[in-house]
């Protein structure tokens, strides 16, 4: 790198540095910086996994440093409170990786089992994260009261039809 190449890299993070530092940004974009190692790590293996047939394993590990890439550079921005929600998509993480290895690999069917299961638990858990929460407190309990209320009326209504059947 030539001298005239360095200052101007120098010049430029510090101008960037002043910047962030007097929008108070600083503190958050360093302490969401350990993320990119997730990206880096993961992209390494994604470029690996797809640079030779021989090669294909590794983009299991892949996808899972991709898809925590993802969810911890979601939780930075939006706040690490997602993670209540969020935590099933660390199911998802070797999920992704294995389907990753079917699609580039060779399309063998015995890697949809374990993709299919790591999928539908995660999905069941995010589900009930997501939008479960509302059914399981509302929707199944009225469910429950119809029911029983149906149960209730029931008999009474096989009687109603016997005494009119005689």
């Amino acid at each position: 790198m030539k001298s005239k190449d360095t200052a101007l890299l120098l010049i430029f993070i510090g101008v960037a540095w002043l910047f962030c530092n007097y929008f108070g940004w600083t503190q958050r974009l360093f302490e969401n910086a350990w993320v990119i190692v997730f990206w880096v790590i993961g992209l390494a293996f994604e470029i690996g996994g797809l640079s030779g047939p021989h090669k294909r394993g590794l983009l299991v590990p892949a996808g899972i440093f991709l898809t925590l890439g993802f969810i911890f550079s979601f939780c930075g921005v939006f706040g690490y409170r997602w993670m209540d929600t969020l935590w099933p998509l660390f199911i998802f993480a070797p999920a992704v990786g294995l389907f990753q290895m079917y699609l580039f690999g060779g399309r063998n069917g015995g890697l949809l089992v374990p993709v299919g299961v790591l999928s539908a638990i995660g999905g069941f858990f995010l589900f009930i994260n997501i939008g479960g929460t509302l059914l399981l407190n509302k929707a199944v309990p009225a469910l429950l009261i119809v029911l029983g209320i149906v149960f209730l009326i029931l008999p009474s209504c096989k009687e109603k039809s016997k005494n009119n059947g005689e």
